[in-house]
């Protein structure tokens, strides 16, 4: 006896139509990754150049985050785009992509405006910024790229779970997505509330700046500095000059300081030389620096572009009388 058996065409399950397939917006932790391997990459990139050309790196000062913009500006800018059918290489291994809200490749113009207001926080942050543009609106500018720009797109990517878009998506109009479907992107809206925090971010990232630089200002020990770094910036041997006063606990008791931290323009033909000149002007210069317990001199030469850094340093500290004893050579000379 036989049983023969007819398949039930219930039972199988039917093909999803391409155009009810739905894109999923890319994960947090998806997104990350990529953004690592991507700095991983140009990090290669800036190292390898670093390595061949490192004095000349060295002599651009702050003009060097340039280089590494420009670099970087290429490569998100072309691979997130068309070009790149959205992916730049962390993008490619972590299986994700970005698109319009349509589900469409974005043109390069508009993938360019997207990495700059990215990138820009990132290669302004940490910038090597001269005295003489402290109190001007180059600063309020590159404040609000910062902190406004940085610290919203850091709310927004934790905070907007809806589609994790964050300040350069928005700008651009662009999502970043995991399918590799065609179909198009059914993006929910943003909550108006992460909008009104962004916005109310910016307004306070300006804001702060002008009414805590007015305050400081005022003050005399900050105006004696902002004084001697400026007069230790007009010696044309430095990049850039810190002025620093602290103190900090000893054996003895509280430990009264004054740091310098400079960055020469070219190998400083000795080191010990350069630290003498440093002391000797900030003894000349700030009065109340013979009061201090200690004065720091940090003397670095090297170079950041952004996305690579190597520097060269050295640091020594003495006494106030030590090291006027040490400069006297220099005065005699």
């Amino acid at each position: 006896m036989t049983n023969d058996i007819t398949p039930n065409s219930q039972s199988i399950p039917e093909s999803i139509p391409a155009s009810r397939e739905v894109r999923t917006i890319a994960g947090f932790w998806a997104r990350i990754l990529a953004l690592l391997i991507d700095t991983i990459v140009l990090g290669i990139v800036g190292i390898v150049l670093g390595f061949m050309l490192f004095d000349q790196f060295s002599r651009l000062g702050v003009w060097g985050l340039l280089i590494g913009f420009s670099i970087a500006f290429l490569y998100f800018g072309l691979l997130n785009s068309r070009i790149g059918k959205g992916q730049t290489i962390g993008k490619r291994i972590m299986r994700i992509k970005v698109v319009s809200p349509q589900g469409e490749y974005i043109s390069i113009a508009r993938s360019f405006l997207r990495y700059s207001a990215l990138g820009l926080p990132f290669f302004l942050n940490g910038a090597m910024i001269p005295p003489s543009i402290l109190i001007t609106p180059i600063v309020l500018l590159m404040t609000l790229l910062v902190f406004g720009f940085g610290g919203a797109i850091i709310y927004l990517y934790i905070c907007n779970g809806r589609t994790r878009q964050t300040l350069h998506d928005l700008i651009a109009r662009t999502c970043v997505v995991k399918s590799k479907s065609t179909a198009e992107l059914n993006l929910p809206a943003v909550w108006k509330g992460h909008l009104y925090v962004t916005g109310a971010w910016l307004l306070l990232s300006v804001i702060f700046p002008v009414v805590t630089t007015s305050l400081a200002t005022r003050g005399v020990p900050f105006a004696d500095l902002l004084q001697l770094q400026k007069t230790l910036m007009d010696s044309g041997n430095l990049h850039m000059a810190s002025v620093f006063i602290g103190q900090e606990a000893g054996i003895q008791g509280n430990i009264d300081y004054l740091r310098i931290d400079a960055v020469w323009k070219s190998v400083p033909y000795s080191i010990e030389r350069a630290e003498k000149e440093l002391a000797s002007i900030v003894l000349r210069e700030y009065p109340d620096a013979i009061k201090k317990d200690l004065i720091v001199v940090t003397v670095a030469y090297g170079y950041d572009i952004g996305i690579s850094s190597a520097w060269r340093s050295a640091t020594d500290q003495a006494s106030p009388v030590e090291w006027m004893a040490r400069a006297q050579p220099l005065r005699s000379r």
